[in-house]
């Protein structure tokens, strides 16, 4: 007697970071990676990476990156869906880089064509030099915690009513406020397969 139960299903995902609205900076670039459960894996495409600079043209203020993502994840339980995870940088007054915005969403749920802006969000200064100088707080290695799925609809409807704020358990106990008009902009197209392998019962 054989039986087919679902063992696994792949996730996969292909898109781009469009690009940004940063009314106050230009010459920036951002770093993406994806944070997921321990049941999820990478099968193929990158875990992280790092996008070109981009300038503001004469005609438009946003700045665009068109950079391409296409990665397919594994995985046999939907708990700790993948999320995407995005710092964005740029020189400060001396030339330096700085951190200008984090942000994060889920991959979507549904399979199909997505379109996500994801608000913005920068740590508070954590001495005075830093509210003089205008340069804000950064991690040295930004590591984000599972955001729990059920928020991705409570995160979703914030941005439309303009009241979206990072749980705390996102920054490990880090202040951030909402940088005013920080928007990054994803295109994202999300396909799935289940995998069924016959199992043998004597």
């Amino acid at each position: 007697m054989a039986s087919s139960n679902p063992s696994l299903f792949l996730l996969t995902v292909n898109g781009q970071i469009e690009g940004a609205n940063f009314p106050e900076y230009d010459s920036l670039y951002c770093k993406y990676s994806y944070v997921y459960g321990h049941d999820w894996a990478i099968t193929t495409g990158l875990e992280e990476g790092i996008t070109q600079i981009t300038c503001k043209s004469s005609l438009s203020r946003t700045l665009v990156w068109n950079f391409p993502l296409e990665t397919t994840f594994k995985s046999t339980n939907p708990s700790g869906w993948p999320q995407i995870v995005i710092s964005v940088y740029g020189p400060d007054v001396f030339g330096n880089d700085v951190v200008r915005g984090y942000g994060a969403t889920h991959i979507p749920i549904t399979p199909g064509q997505h379109t996500k802006t994801i608000p913005m969000f920068v740590p508070e200064p954590t001495w005075r030099l830093q509210k003089f100088t205008g340069n804000k707080s950064s991690f040295s290695r930004f590591c984000h915690r599972l955001l729990p799925h059920h928020h991705q609809r409570h995160e979703e409807d914030g941005l439309r009513h303009g009241t979206v704020q990072p749980p705390d358990c996102w920054w490990r106990g880090r202040f951030l406020t909402q940088a005013s008009n920080l928007f990054i902009h994803l295109y994202l197209n999300a396909y799935f397969y289940i995998y069924c392998f016959a199992e043998q019962f004597f």
